[in-house]
């Protein structure tokens, strides 16, 4: 990927789009001091994320997704980013999720990321409101918060329940509803089965 700079004359209500460009690779400081609302890196094939590859950039939202072939993330690929609100990895092969630049982030997209089997401590991401996952045992890592070191004045743990509370909870109830359903329709058949058998008359 070709070098991406803005000075300080730049205003932040741009949006850049890169999708589709065959993208293969991002280096360190190849997207340098970007401000924009939006940065959309989508469906290319990138393969490798390296450390400090948006540094001093400041994005509202970054789109990383439908990029399948992406497996290696750098633990600081997002080290040096003064802003991200909202990140996009869906659709990518990562294993794993960096944490380093992601403190203020609100909403996390990790739909269609089999390969990714285990997420950093919830408590990493203290300012998260809204999560998006395709497989269970990702929304359950946020269960597991009182095996983890507590931060300052206990924000961090208070935080991470009140994210498994507020991101879980309508996914939990689905699985009782449905699982209210099975036992419901089982103890109706074995009630007719007892009725048949008290009656074979009929």
């Amino acid at each position: 990927m070709p070098s991406l700079e803005m000075t300080d004359e730049h205003k932040m209500d741009v949006e850049i789009d890169l999708s589709g460009n065959q993208i293969q690779y991002i280096g360190d400081g190849r997207v340098r001091s970007v401000r924009a609302r939006s940065l959309r890196l989508s469906n290319n094939r990138i393969k490798e994320i390296a450390g400090y590859a948006f540094s001093g950039s400041n994005f509202l939202k970054l789109a990383l997704n439908g990029n399948e072939e992406l497996t290696d993330l750098s633990t600081d690929a997002f080290k040096g980013i003064t802003e991200l609100h909202h990140l996009d990895l869906s659709d990518t092969s990562i294993s794993q999720l960096p944490i380093i630049g992601l403190k203020n982030l609100k909403t996390l997209a990790l739909r269609n990321v089999p390969t990714l089997k285990k997420l950093p401590p919830v408590l990493s991401f203290t300012h998260l409101e809204t999560a998006h996952f395709t497989y269970p045992h990702h929304c359950c890592l946020f269960k597991y918060v009182d095996d983890v070191v507590e931060g300052e004045n206990g924000l961090y743990k208070n935080n991470a329940k009140e994210i498994h509370h507020r991101i879980c909870k309508e996914r939990e109830t689905h699985r009782s509803r449905r699982q209210i359903a099975v036992t419901s329709s089982t103890a109706k058949a074995a009630s007719m089965a007892l009725f048949f058998k008290e009656n074979p008359e009929l």
